[in-house]
């Protein structure tokens, strides 16, 4: 069985953040990964660890579908969101439910693989804990041109976003270093491509733009119309992104099931 150790940082929580996963197999240290963003919080890193972590194993042919995967977390709150509530959110569509845009991706992988749970104390001395904090820590510690950013936070914190004015926004080079970075010796970007992953990273990419362009819809149309200093969104536009997002929902879904 694998084991993953997953952890999530964030200087001032919103601030710079960082994920990272360290995989094992058979008790022994097999990769590990990490990635910062310029401002996220913290909760929003410890999801995203254990989403990129199953974009990882699936990538690398590492689980197949009905396979049983350890994740090891510092977390109650990713571990109870993941083991008690999403059920409960799922019926309702994540709605006023904080980070949905993360766990509607999460909540895919509960259909197809054997999740486990268990809870770590931090920074107790237990080796993989102590390995992805060190990780995700430096991640977030990382020059600002080499941090990613994630959008549908900073979208929905305009305030929080004012600070990143000064943060130069280099994202193809910041992409290109952090594969360099994060990629282990005997790996280069260009291994092993699979096109799944490929295609769900696309899809990410889509369903972020959409989130983002209907957030943005929902401040617009908020304001009364006299005020508007511009016309809003269209309920025909409304319909064909929610259409568009349902679709993106499908094909990851189909994506996922594929062994």
């Amino acid at each position: 069985m694998i084991t993953v150790y997953i952890d999530g940082a964030c200087r001032s929580n919103p601030g710079r953040g960082g994920y990272a996963f360290a995989v094992y197999k058979d008790n022994k240290l097999f990769a590990q990964k990490a990635k910062g963003f310029a401002l996220t919080t913290n909760n929003r890193m410890e999801i995203s660890a254990f989403l990129y972590a199953m974009f990882y194993l699936h990538k690398e042919k590492l689980i197949q579908r009905g396979d049983t995967i350890l994740f090891k977390t510092d977390s109650n709150y990713l571990k109870d969101s993941m083991t008690k509530w999403i059920k409960s959110w799922e019926k309702i569509n994540f709605l006023d439910k904080k980070n949905p845009d993360l766990f509607r991706r999460c909540n895919v992988y509960r259909y197809h693989f054997n999740i486990q749970w268990e809870k770590v104390p931090a920074h107790s001395g237990v080796a993989g804990n102590e390995l992805v904090d060190q990780l995700a820590t430096q991640a977030a510690d990382q020059p600002a041109e080499l941090l990613f950013h994630d959008f549908i936070y900073e979208l929905e914190n305009p305030k929080a976003s004012a600070k990143l004015k000064n943060i130069p926004l280099n994202l193809a080079a910041a992409k290109k270093a952090a594969a360099f970075t994060y990629l282990e010796a005997k790996e280069s970007p260009e291994a092993n491509p699979d096109p799944n992953l490929d295609q769900l990273q696309a899809l990410e990419q889509q369903l972020n733009l959409l989130l983002a362009e209907l957030a943005a819809s929902f401040k617009a149309n908020a304001v009364p119309k006299k005020l508007r200093k511009s016309k809003g969104v269209t309920q025909k536009r409304l319909k064909e992104i929610n259409k568009e997002i349902l679709q993106i929902f499908a094909q990851e879904k189909e994506l996922v099931e594929k062994e």
